[in-house]
């Protein structure tokens, strides 16, 4: 995972310095949306400091494609997307189509028409959605976290801007 969660950190870098300042993760899977949201979590504290960083989004497609492909398509060009793919998911069939495949037939479509609009993207695949894979993913992201802010000449394993208002909150409070 070493060499793997390096490229994707150096990758990042190389967008962040040709402009593409936002990473939209973009999940098809609706129980991945929380994976999603810690995904913001660690990019943002990991490496938006001292006036550098790439600021993490997040979206669940299908639901958020239409309200927001449209800018990602089309819009400012700030932003690039990592796509997380789930190969084999729990079987949900709608007049016998199997969902899960729609997702991941849309999932490439999308790649596709973003690609055409000049949106970078890149790909994480996982085979399934179990503790073995999510605990694989979870390491490759810290990783990379980490790897990222030694990339922007920061400290990855610190907090200070979230102190602040710590410290800020302490000294207002009357208890």
């Amino acid at each position: 995972y070493l060499d793997q969660a390096f490229n994707y950190a150096v990758t990042r870098k190389s967008l962040f310095d040709q402009g593409k300042v936002v990473e939209n993760y973009v999940v098809y899977e609706e129980k991945l949306s929380y994976f999603s949201e810690w995904l913001k979590q660690l990019f943002g504290e990991s490496e938006g400091k001292e006036g550098v960083g790439i600021l993490p989004t997040s979206t669940v497609h299908t639901r958020d494609l239409h309200s927001l492909g449209q800018f990602v398509q089309e819009g400012n060009k700030i932003l690039f997307e990592t796509f997380i793919k789930v190969n084999n998911s729990s079987e949900i069939k709608f007049k016998n189509y199997d969902l899960h495949n729609i997702n991941n037939i849309v999932l490439d479509s999308v790649r596709v028409a973003h690609k055409k609009g000049d949106v970078s993207s890149l790909m994480i695949t996982l085979p399934s959605i179990n503790e073995k894979y999510l605990g694989e993913v979870m390491y490759f992201f810290m990783l990379s976290a980490a790897f990222s802010g030694f990339l922007f000449d920061i400290d990855p394993f610190n907090q200070p801007g979230v102190e602040v208002y710590k410290k800020e909150v302490r000294e207002n409070i009357v208890i």
